[in-house]
């Protein structure tokens, strides 16, 4: 690949920002990626924070993975003991409640399937 500015030279990366091949007299070293010389190192450095904040969020949400489906099931279980037992009986609110149950266990069985595949991609890619 050449250098999108220096055709006559090899390019030694990819600018992180405008996807185009740059050589040692273009790129700026920002740690974790590069980026051509003071044309695209600011966006550059707002994607790199950008995918920083995105790891942290998904590592958070991960800590609160089984709140959401107990959530619904709460939600599934109050909607369906109205719906049955509440007077007068309504099968209006025992239906969300049977969805709100299904849907957290469809929720909880899909997390924990994503979870699984995500720890081995971690181990996958620290070893």
């Amino acid at each position: 690949m050449r250098c999108f500015t220096h055709q006559d030279k090899e390019a030694v990366g990819i600018c992180k920002a405008c996807n185009k091949g740059i050589c040692a007299e273009c790129a700026a070293d920002l740690g974790h990626s590069l980026a051509c010389k003071s044309s695209c190192e600011e966006r550059a450095h707002l994607l790199n924070s950008s995918m920083q904040r995105s790891i942290a969020v998904l590592k958070n949400s991960k800590r609160y993975a089984n709140l959401t489906p107990a959530l619904l099931a709460g939600m599934g279980l109050l909607f369906a003991y109205h719906g049955e037992y509440g007077y007068p009986r309504s099968k209006f609110s025992l239906m969300p409640g049977i969805g709100f149950l299904i849907f957290a266990g469809i929720y909880y069985f899909v997390m924990r399937k994503w979870n699984k595949s995500d720890k081995k991609l971690e181990e996958s890619s620290s070893s």
